[in-house]
C-alpha cells in the first residue's frame, strides 16, 4: 500500500519524473532547454532572496535559454530544502573565506541571539548576504554546468526513445 505522506518516495519520484517529462516537451531544442535548466539550477543556489525563479527566467531569456526550464531547475532545487541550513552555512563560509573575513559565524550567532528585529538592519543583512551570494555563486556555477550536461543527456535520450518508438 502506498504511503499518503507528501514526502513519500514514490510521490517524490513521480513529481520529479513529471518535471523532467515536462522539460522534455518544452520548445526550443535540446541546447536551449538544457541551458535554461542549468541557469535555473545555478541561480537556485543563491541565498533566499525571494526572486530566484524570476531571476533565473530573466537570465534564461537573456542567454536565449528556455525560461520554463529555468523555473523547473529552481523547482527541482527545492528537493534540497532539508539540507538548506548546511548548504547556506557552506555558502557563507566559502564567501567569508573568499572575502578574507573571519568571525562571520560569531556575527551570525550574535544576530540570532538578539532576535528577528536585528535582521531588519541593512548593515546586518549586507554583512550576512554578501558572503552568501559569493559562496552561492561559486557553488552554483559548477553545479549548473553539470546540470546542463545532465539535462542535455536526458533530452537526447528522450529523443532517441521517441524515435525508436515511432519506428516500431
Amino acid at each position: 500500500m502506498e504511503s499518503r505522506s507528501p514526502l513519500s518516495t514514490s510521490r517524490l519520484a513521480r513529481w520529479v519524473g513529471a518535471k523532467l517529462d515536462e522539460m522534455g516537451r518544452l520548445p526550443g531544442g535540446v541546447h536551449r532547454v538544457s541551458l535554461g535548466f542549468a541557469i535555473g539550477t545555478a541561480i537556485a543556489f543563491l541565498p533566499p532572496i525571494g526572486v530566484k525563479t524570476i531571476l533565473s527566467m530573466a537570465l534564461a531569456r537573456l542567454f536565449r535559454g528556455n525560461m520554463i526550464a529555468a523555473a523547473i531547475g529552481v523547482a527541482l532545487h527545492q528537493l534540497l530544502l532539508p539540507l538548506a541550513p548546511v548548504i547556506l552555512l557552506w555558502e557563507f563560509r566559502l564567501g567569508e573565506w573568499i572575502l578574507g573575513r573571519t568571525g562571520g559565524e560569531d556575527f551570525v550567532i550574535a544576530a540570532f541571539e538578539k532576535g528577528f528585529t536585528e535582521w531588519l538592519n541593512w548593515a546586518v543583512l549586507i554583512r550576512f548576504e554578501v558572503p552568501m551570494l559569493i559562496g552561492g555563486a561559486v557553488i552554483g556555477m559548477p553545479i549548473g554546468i553539470v546540470a546542463y550536461f545532465l539535462a542535455r543527456a536526458f533530452l537526447n535520450a528522450k529523443i532517441v526513445r521517441v524515435k525508436t518508438q515511432d519506428d516500431q
